[in-house]
């Protein structure tokens, strides 16, 4: 089996750290490339043009060079230092550098589709020392433009070690998760979530008409009501068949909830002691199933385990 290949966005924050342990975790037989950013060297121009009312351009040039020397320097120490703890984590890793003129993780982009990368890992937030990268802005950059899955994972993820969780919600770029996690996660057992809210209970004109005179009117708003269930509960089967169909052992549930769907997907990977979250970009499905555009959105802000955006 050909092993994953992973890019890792450090910067030497506690969430950066925790990307390498839990990539390691979740992708055992991987292979790394630890990249550090030395970001706003590009900013180092626009100074040198305002301290020349006071300094002499030979001054200005040579503290240029000392401050870029010094961001490129501690860049590589940190893609060194990002790279052992990988290997000592038992990823085969290897550190890379590079400078940014503009945003980092546009830079980060295209050295994963240089190396063919399969994901991108990083944490949620950091900021480090002589214009190191803020992964709080890139983790989102990387989300929303990097085209290939991301790996967020927060500065103090849950232990777990149980399933990955899957959401579900009939959508092609749910679907694409679904397809994502099994290419990437071979060997796991996977759970699929279809969360879904009744049209009966959980709108003004469904209570309405289950509140009617006639029982006729009940009898058949209770029938809609179970068939919706049934229709979730087939669709998150159907999600599950299709993650057996890459070679995990998935099972399904549907969860109906007139709450948040963030919240159901928390509590759910919570109670299964989840080792992370898959979740596709954006998509509705039918049944009223969640829009998961915006969870995945929220899942980024508030999940307490890393989650894996395809």
């Amino acid at each position: 089996m050909v092993p994953v290949r992973i890019l890792l966005a450090f910067d030497g924050s506690s969430s950066a750290r925790a990307a390498v342990q839990r990539s390691a975790a979740l992708f055992p037989d991987a292979e790394a490339v630890v990249l550090s950013v030395a970001s706003g060297i590009a900013n180092l121009a626009d100074a040198a043009t305002a301290a020349r009312v006071a300094l002499s351009d030979d001054m200005i040039r040579t503290a240029v060079a000392r401050l870029r020397e010094s961001a490129i320097e501690e860049a590589r120490e940190l893609a060194a230092a990002g790279a052992q703890m990988a290997t000592d984590a038992g990823v085969r890793a290897r550190a890379e550098t590079l400078t940014a003129g503009g945003a980092p993780w546009g830079e980060l982009v295209s050295a994963a589709r240089r190396i063919d990368a399969d994901l991108i890992a990083c944490g949620t937030h950091g900021r480090g020392a002589v214009a190191r990268a803020i992964l709080g802005s890139v983790s989102s950059g990387l989300v929303h433009h990097s085209g290939m899955p991301v790996l967020v994972v927060p500065a103090e993820p849950a232990d777990a070690n149980g399933p990955v969780l899957v959401a579900f919600d009939s959508s092609e770029p749910a679907t694409r998760a679904l397809t994502t996690a099994a290419s990437v996660l071979p060997g796991r057992d996977a759970l699929v979530v279809y969360v879904w809210r009744s049209q009966i209970r959980h709108t003004l004109s469904g209570r309405a008409l289950r509140q009617g005179v006639l029982p006729e009117i009940r009898e058949i708003t209770d029938e809609l009501d179970g068939l919706f269930e049934d229709s979730a509960r087939k669709d998150a089967e159907r999600g599950a068949a299709l993650v057996r169909e890459h070679g995990l052992n998935a099972r399904a549930r549907a969860i109906e909830s007139g709450g948040p769907v963030t919240n159901v997907i928390l509590e759910t990977a919570g109670e299964e002691h989840a080792a992370a979250i898959v979740v596709g970009r954006r998509g509705r499905g039918a049944v009223a199933s969640a829009v998961l555009g915006s969870v995945s959105s929220s899942l980024l802000h508030t999940a307490d385990r890393p989650v894996l955006v395809a």
